[in-house]
């Protein structure tokens, strides 16, 4: 938190989810999750990440899919800036990285111009999580081999690789 001219006002944390587990969470993801007053989430968070969450905390669903959005970006931008301002401490929560087909640039920006206070939790994207399981090295090595990354959309009810178990691998 900071303070303004004797106002006390909160922090908004963009935060990645990565891709769901929580075990892939990174640590401070898991630390500002478990302490935010409030949780701004998208479609592709999933439950389990949500419980490591306060039970005092309030949620805030703004998901979006195509051809329907819960909220517009701006709302969703003044929604964050409100509560800071409030003196609360936010989670914008985002599948992957909250950089990577998201629109954390758009709500940094508006919280630097709010003068409110955002920090930046990378989230292990999709993509990286593909790479390891199918264990490709993400950095191009002299065989001239090459990466090329498509935005998935309407992907749906993704699934962790289950251990014979019946574990998920990153509980």
């Amino acid at each position: 938190m900071s303070q303004t001219a004797g106002t006390v006002v909160g922090t908004v944390y963009l935060v990645g989810g990565g891709p769901g587990a929580p075990g892939l969470l990174t640590a401070r993801a898991a630390q500002v999750l478990a302490s935010a007053d409030v949780i701004v989430y998208d479609r592709l968070i999933s439950p389990r990440l949500l419980s490591i969450a306060s039970t005092a905390a309030e949620f805030v669903y703004v998901g979006k899919e195509a051809g329907h959005h819960t909220m517009k970006q701006d709302a969703i931008n003044g929604l964050l800036i409100e509560y800071a301002l409030q003196g609360k401490q936010v989670v914008r929560l985002k599948g992957g990285d909250p950089f990577v087909f998201g629109r954390g640039g758009e709500e940094a920006l508006a919280c630097r111009r709010a003068g409110v206070p955002f920090e930046v939790v990378p989230g292990v994207t999709y993509l990286e999580l593909c790479y390891s399981f199918h264990h490709h090295i993400f950095t191009p090595d002299s065989s001239g081999c090459q990466s090329k990354s498509t935005a998935i959309h309407g992907l749906r009810n993704f699934a962790l690789p289950i251990r014979e178990s019946g574990q998920d691998v990153y509980e």
